[in-house]
Formats: structure tokens, sequence, C-alpha cells
């Protein structure tokens, strides 16, 4: 058995143990809503598992370089370019529609709802993103990870535009502050 796939699992299950306690326990703080992120982390995780199934290769990112936009990137910018289109293209959706389903009922409604469930996204995604470049440069590493990032936040945001609207003027955050 390879050591990287021990690690990677590793990692995710200590990923995973940390995001369900996170939701299980509703853990909340005034200006963390880790509860909410953690949510939409595990809908995007869950997500990502099922477009993974149907795949036709279960290497996503050898599937994407031997695709013309992939090669085609590859010809302009090299494999980090490509890669990052990849993340891009993964990304959006899982954002969109893991915060479409988790983030509606969340109190929260600023930036930083946003900030969190983004940061976690791509957190729980890390170690399969790392598992699937193994034996490639670092700079394939490193642009799925940053497409993946910017993908999911694009996605995370436009999904939040319309309950962000939905906020009655003037009412900011819930903050539990006391001075």
């Amino acid at each position: 058995m390879s050591w990287h796939l021990a690690m990677f699992s590793c990692l995710w299950g200590a990923l995973l143990v940390v995001a369900f306690a996170l939701i299980w326990l509703r853990i909340r703080t005034p200006d963390w809503p880790l509860h909410d992120g953690a949510r939409a982390a595990v809908v995007a995780l869950g997500l990502a598992g099922v477009a993974a199934v149907f795949s036709p290769d279960p290497h996503i990112l050898h599937a994407w370089l031997g695709a013309e936009a992939g090669r085609r990137l590859v010809g302009l910018a090299g494999t980090g370019a490509s890669a990052f289109g990849l993340g891009l293209a993964i990304g959006l959706p899982l954002g969109l529609f893991s915060a479409a389903f988790t983030l509606r009922s969340s109190p929260r409604r600023d930036g930083s709802l946003a900030l969190v469930a983004t940061g976690m996204v791509v957190m729980l995604l890390l170690p399969g993103i790392a598992l699937q470049c193994v034996g490639l440069p670092f700079t394939s590493f490193l642009g799925w990870l940053l497409g993946t990032l910017f993908g999911s936040g694009s996605g995370i945001a436009v999904a939040l535009i319309p309950w962000r609207a939905a906020r009655p003027s003037g009412q900011g955050p819930v903050r539990n502050r006391t001075t």
C-alpha cells in the first residue's frame, strides 16, 4: 500500500470527524459560522463523490488532461493552469449546489458565511486533490487547489445572493457580544 494513500486517508478521516462534530454538536461562534460551513463542505464532498462515481476515469485530473479543453490549456499555459481550469470547473458547481442546499437556513448572511463555507469545502476536498496529484508536478496540485478555491468561493457567493438580498435592510449579523 502506498504511503500517500494511507496519509491522505488519515487526513480525510480527521477532517470528516471535525466536520461532523461541528454539524452534530451545532458548534457556533459569534464571529464564524462553523456549523453552517461544515454542512456545506460535507454536502460538497458528497456531491464530488457522486460525480466521481459517474466519471469514466477514476483519475479525474488524467481524464481532464486528456480532454480537449485540458489539452488546450496545457498547450497555452502548462499543466498547472490546466489543473486550475479543472478546479474552477469542479469547484463552481460544488460550491453553488452545496450552498443552495445548506446555507439557506443559516441566520448569517454576511461575508463570513461565504468565507467559512469556502474554506471548509476546500479543506474537505484537499486530500482528494492531493491524492490525485501524486506523481505530478507540484504546480498541478497548486493549480487544482487554487481553482477549487476560486470556483467554490464563486459558487457559494452566487448561491448566497438571493438570500443576502432577502435580509431586511439595516439588519446586520447576529452578535452575542456584551460590553
